[in-house]
């Protein structure tokens, strides 16, 4: 028979407490395995922030988990919310959208570990097109410009840069109106004071690179700059706090309106004591409309003008006005648009009289005029524009001219169009800014320097 033998081992006598740390060291032991997972203590969201400038765009945010030692941790899925889902949408996946203008807060969760991004919705309210620059205004009322800054325009330094997308303009204001002229921009903020920016050539004083307020004393409701070709003057009118008008610049043929032909490089009032709901800059010449829908002029080429307002021997009245060079448009109440002038190129649109209808019987929105060619809105955001169309301003896909208003080409439906030199840019029903034309000077804002024979989104800003 065989012997079987027991070994016994002696184990050390352990109080309870004691034997719980060894089995929690052997716990350690197995979940620190390679296969075992690693808890979850933070997530990073990227981009951590992130600005959307038109409804309806779409961003991807990435979340990556890390544990303790910040390290990357690989994890299945992410649970995403949005602080303001009417603001910003997120996707299961985190795909946010863009809804209304506002900020959200975008989360993304998973263990023990949360991170966040916030979200921008920021889209174009408006824009102004000059001839070798454009700027426009987001809805929160930052302003940026893009093309030449040959004297500053743009905003911001350097000069005789060509900036072919938005830059945002010095100074961190935020304004309610801009206007973009030749060498020149101007705006009013949102608690009503002018700035100007570039330079008025030849008007002593009047240069910056960068915002400068235009005056004390003043509180300015609405800016009109001006597009000068050739030898033409250079000025700046506004309407001032209870509609008094006020211009400053070039006055040789009294388009300042003070009975003077004496330039100004601060604002002076128009004479008259009218009281004005718009005005607008022209050729040495510029316009008002009345409280009561009358239009007024003053100046004049030749130095044949007058330098007090004159009213216009029309039976129309007007709600909007708007001038470039040597031709002007304006509204009606009822959307009737009338322009005269100049009627090269057939930027009239039919008519050369300011009581005679712009053809095509369209009820307009809002009109702009450039120096060779017109743009408006109709009903239902389709933009029409007419007039010279050498590098492709009207939008219509062709450089074919057009002496009566055409569609300009796509889809889009826009709530404004403004016409520069040789380009034009509208801002959509959805806060989109598209440009199209003459883009060798960047103006178009795309990031390149090359024409568009039809609407072409600007870039976001960096």
């Amino acid at each position: 028979m065989t012997s079987q033998y027991l070994t016994y081992v002696a184990i050390p006598r352990r109080q309870p407490a004691e034997w719980l740390c060894v089995l929690a060291l052997m716990a350690v032991t197995a979940c620190g395995s390679p296969d075992s997972p690693t808890p979850v203590v933070s997530v990073d969201v990227s981009p951590a922030t992130h600005t959307f400038y038109a409804i309806g765009d779409e961003h991807w945010l990435v979340a990556v988990a890390r544990n303790v030692s910040d390290e990357r941790v690989p994890v299945g899925t992410f649970t995403w919310t949005s602080s303001d889902q009417a603001v910003v949408a997120v996707s299961p996946t985190g795909r946010a959208t863009a809804v209304a203008a506002g900020s959200a807060t975008v989360t993304a969760r998973t263990g023990g570990g949360t991170g966040t991004a916030e979200v921008t919705v920021d889209h174009w309210q408006s824009v102004t097109a000059a001839d070798r620059h454009t700027c426009a205004l987001t809805v929160s009322g930052r302003a940026f410009c893009w093309g030449s800054n040959s004297d500053g325009q743009l905003g911001s330094p350097p000069l005789d840069a060509v900036v072919p997308e938005p830059i945002g303009v010095d100074g961190n204001h935020r304004f309610r109106q801009i206007s973009a002229g030749s060498r020149i921009t101007c705006g009013v903020s949102t608690d009503g004071v002018a700035y100007c920016w570039g330079s008025l050539s030849d008007v002593s004083g009047a240069s910056s690179p960068v915002p400068v307020e235009v005056a004390d004393g003043f509180t300015f409701e609405h800016i009109s700059t001006m597009v000068p070709v050739g030898s033409a003057g250079r000025h700046v009118c506004g309407v001032a706090s209870g509609g008094t008008a006020v211009c400053w610049g070039t006055n040789g043929n009294g388009e300042l309106g003070d009975n003077s032909t004496i330039d100004r490089n601060a604002p002076v009032l128009v004479a008259g004591g009218l009281e004005f709901e718009a005005v607008a800059t022209a050729d040495a010449h510029s316009y008002g409309i009345s409280s009561t829908g009358e239009l007024y002029f003053w100046g004049g080429t030749g130095g044949g003008g007058d330098s007090v307002p004159r009213p216009m021997e029309v039976d129309v009245t007007y709600s909007a006005i708007t001038s470039m060079f040597q031709h002007s448009c304006a509204l009606a109440p009822d959307g009737t648009a009338y322009c005269w002038g100049a009627g090269v190129f057939g930027k009239l649109g039919g008519s050369v009289f300011p009581d005679v209808p712009v053809s095509g019987n369209h009820v307009f929105s809002t009109i702009d005029v450039g120096v060779q060619h017109t743009c408006g809105v109709a009903t239902g955001g389709q933009g029409f524009c007419w007039g010279g169309n050498g590098n492709g301003p009207l939008g219509t896909g062709t450089t074919v001219d057009a002496d009566v208003p055409v569609p300009v080409t796509g889809s889009l439906a826009f709530v404004s169009i403004s016409a520069g030199m040789g380009h034009s840019c509208g801002i959509t029903a959805n806060g989109g800014a598209y440009c199209w034309g003459w883009g060798s000077t960047g103006a178009l804002g795309t990031g390149r320097t090359s024409d568009n024979l039809r609407p072409t989104r600007v870039r976001d800003p960096a």
